[in-house]
């Protein structure tokens, strides 16, 4: 009898052990800050409004003052001094927690249910990670990173179906890199230094136990654990270059009065110019996919991002991607001649083989199109300047630049 108490009692506990649940920390006084180092600098850079408290327990702040703050500031005073003890003990119970999944160093393009998730070593977010609750509201998210961790530009984290921001813990052991223009939420507890850069927006806490902490003209807010919805949530977007231009390819896991989505090309990823526009679909709670061909994409390196446009006029931008195009991609056909020319092109022979044309201008827009055969071809409806045609036929594709004068 003496055995069969003992047996039972090691296996209540070993199950208790084997399926206890994720528990996430208590932030004590250091709860009510958005923004706080234990031990480090704090700096801010430009117009950065912050909505909670802020503070080192260590310095006074330092650079720009935050332009608007609707929180208090505790620099070096007893209100830091206790968040500072409370954060660690915060940061150490929230490490305490037993992983459940093994999660990739790269987090874009993943949607996760609720667990604690581990990083083996420093991890990076490009893109979108979605976070969904499942209906439910007391869903606990704990992604552990063992290492440094860095967002890229306009990358975002979204919360889906019930995910609330309270229950979202990033617990990073090194830098913390939060993206230009990107939009970040959950509670950061780290180790090392805190880095919000240009225009990035962070809707939960970074809290550090060791090293500074920098904004740069940022939006920081607390939360009331409401979960936060997009207009429209960017699940995955992709360039490839093929023989007929770059095919971009992106798809929305919903949609809220989305009009539409204005594709922009940049050379250089700084300057981007709208090369055209792909229809939204409205408001949609299922998965969607998009396609825009661009035929005016130049040899080299492009890069594209989409602008989403909502029925009311508001904006949002996706994060940017790359896609190198190579010459040999396009097949020659031939040139046209005179060019530049007063409006009269001649066209290349192709043996009396039906050619397809389209004119574009440099921004990618098609205003002229149609079929024909060896000849000539009449642009002197366009205005004066420079366009590109693009030449189609059985002996493949070509696109030249030509000069209307």
């Amino acid at each position: 009898m003496k055995i069969t108490l003992l047996t039972f009692f090691f296996l209540l506990s070993y199950f208790n052990l084997a399926f206890a649940q994720a528990l996430a920390p208590n932030l004590g006084t250091a709860s009510t800050f958005t923004l706080f180092t234990a031990v480090g600098a704090f700096t801010n850079t430009g117009y950065t409004r912050i909505t909670g408290d802020i503070g080192s327990n260590t310095t006074q702040p330092t650079g720009d003052p935050i332009t608007m703050l609707n929180g208090t500031p505790h620099f070096m005073d007893s209100t830091s001094g206790k968040a500072a003890r409370d954060l660690q003990v915060a940061y150490d119970s929230l490490g305490l927690n037993t992983c459940t999944n093994t999660l990739a160093a790269e987090m874009g393009g993943q949607t996760l249910t609720k667990g604690v998730y581990c990083t083996v070593g420093a991890a990076t977010l490009n893109g979108t990670l979605l976070l969904d609750g499942q209906g439910d509201t007391t869903a606990l998210f704990i992604i552990k990173v063992d290492g440094a961790f860095a967002t890229a530009p306009s990358s975002q984290v979204v919360l889906l179906n019930g995910a609330s921001l309270e229950n979202v813990f990033f617990y990073v052991t090194g830098q913390v890199d939060i993206g230009p223009t990107s939009t970040f939420q959950g509670t950061i507890l780290s180790g090392g230094a805190i880095y919000l850069l240009q225009s990035a927006t962070l809707k939960g806490r970074a809290l550090t136990t060791a090293g500074a902490i920098n904004t740069y003209g940022n939006t920081v807010m607390t939360f009331e654990g409401e979960e936060t919805t997009l207009p429209v949530v960017l699940t995955n977007f992709s360039a490839v270059a093929k023989s007929k231009g770059v095919t971009l390819v992106w798809t929305t896991a919903s949609e809220q009065d989305n009009e539409r989505f204005e594709v922009e090309r940049s050379h250089n990823g700084k300057t981007f110019s709208k090369i055209g526009e792909v229809k939204g679909s409205g408001t949609s709670a299922v998965l969607m996919t998009y396609t825009f061909l661009d035929l005016a994409a130049p040899t080299g390196t492009s890069y594209y991002r989409l602008r989403q446009v909502d029925t009311d006029g508001q904006h949002q931008y996706s994060h940017v991607i790359s896609c190198h195009q190579t010459v040999a991609s396009f097949q020659h056909i031939g040139k046209v001649y005179p060019n530049p020319s007063t409006g009269m092109f001649m066209l290349p022979a192709s043996g009396g083989a039906v050619q397809h044309y389209r004119v574009l201008n440099v921004l990618g827009y098609a205003l002229a199109q149609g079929t024909l055969k060896n000849g000539s071809l009449d642009l002197s409806h366009l205005s004066a300047g420079t366009y590109l045609l693009e030449l189609t036929g059985a002996s493949g594709r070509s696109i030249q630049r030509i000069v209307r004068q």
